[in-house]
């Protein structure tokens, strides 16, 4: 799995786990970051999909948390949030997990979608099926 790193909530259950759900800052993405056809199916290809990046220091500051000034200058995200990442391989297209595959679209900057045309909602429960996977990046 490529490393690959994203701002979201803590699960108020276990806040050693992202969030999931299809709502802002999530493990997840809101319907308007897919492409869901008439069958409600969505695919690869598109460039829509989970957005990650491939370091801290790529995550729009705007979207980094304040606790992570010292890494990223500008830091202006929400203090409630972390930044997780996730795999171990380099940031390049190519397969992330059962039915997913990364899709970069730069060197720092790529979504996570379908590795291929299934149900809307399959694609969201593959994505969170990840959730146990991702480590919270400790602020310095």
């Amino acid at each position: 799995m490529p490393k690959v790193f994203r701002v979201m909530k803590p699960d108020p259950t276990n806040i050693n786990m992202p969030k999931t759900g299809s709502e802002s800052c999530c493990l997840g993405v809101r319907d308007n970051e897919i492409d869901i056809d008439g069958a409600r199916t969505v695919g690869p290809g598109t460039n829509h999909g989970m957005s990650v990046n491939a370091s801290l220091v790529s995550i729009p500051p705007t979207l980094v948390p304040p606790q992570y000034a010292k890494q990223v200058e500008g830091s202006a995200g929400k203090r409630s949030h972390n930044v997780w990442t996730v795999g171990q391989g380099p940031f390049k297209s190519g397969p992330f997990a059962t039915s997913l595959q990364l899709a970069c679209s730069g060197s720092d900057y790529g979504v996570v979608e379908p590795d291929s045309r299934i149900n809307h909602s399959a694609y969201r429960r593959a994505l969170a099926d990840t959730q146990p996977e991702w480590k919270i990046v400790e602020p310095i």
